[in-house]
């Protein structure tokens, strides 16, 4: 089924010339959902590369980049929606992402619940950060159950941003150790 839809995005993708953003970001997560990544990169390349690309595009490659662990790459994406429009969500998370790879938890906490504050749905979202109970950043998230909790050491099932060890500046995306360069 995967197979047929991806054929069928790819038909539609070819004909509107890559110039509808609505097709080629259905077509970038069918190719993720298929774990064809280098397909998919190269779609959120192509949209992200344009002269002015939109912010559903790069807000849409921020939260692609993430999952796949590349947090510096996501945080940049944010922090360019964020220089168009300082209130918004995505922008506000994926900056908070990127804070949080550089271990500054405080200003990380904020625009994460900056980003929760305008839109709730974030809360439920495809990336969790999993943080051990008595850290600071999960404590003042802990109420709203905006962050998944868990024993320390281990990611969440799912995408699971997790600091391992603070010290060293590494946290794991998923099944993916990232060095975040702290």
């Amino acid at each position: 089924k995967s197979g047929e839809a991806i054929a069928q995005l790819e038909r539609a993708h070819q004909q509107a010339s890559g110039k509808r953003e609505d097709v080629s970001l259905q077509l970038a997560r069918a190719y993720e959902r298929a774990s064809l990544y280098k397909q998919a990169n190269a779609i959120y390349e192509a949209l992200t590369s344009l002269d002015q690309p939109t912010i559903t595009s790069r807000a849409a490659a921020g939260r692609y980049y993430a999952r796949r662990g590349e947090i510096k790459k996501a945080a940049a994406l944010g922090n360019s929606i964020l220089t168009e429009n300082r209130q918004h969500p995505a922008g506000l998370f994926l900056k908070g992402l990127g804070l949080f790879a550089e271990d500054k938890l405080n200003d990380a906490k904020k625009a994460m619940q900056d980003a929760i504050a305008l839109d709730p749905q974030l809360a439920g979202g495809e990336i969790d950060i999993v943080v051990d109970h008595g850290d600071g950043l999960g404590q003042d998230l802990e109420e709203p159950r905006r962050l998944t909790h868990g024993e320390p050491g281990l990611v969440h099932i799912g995408h699971g941003l997790e600091r391992q060890n603070p010290g060293s500046g590494q946290a794991a995306l998923g099944d993916q150790a990232v060095m975040t360069g702290a």
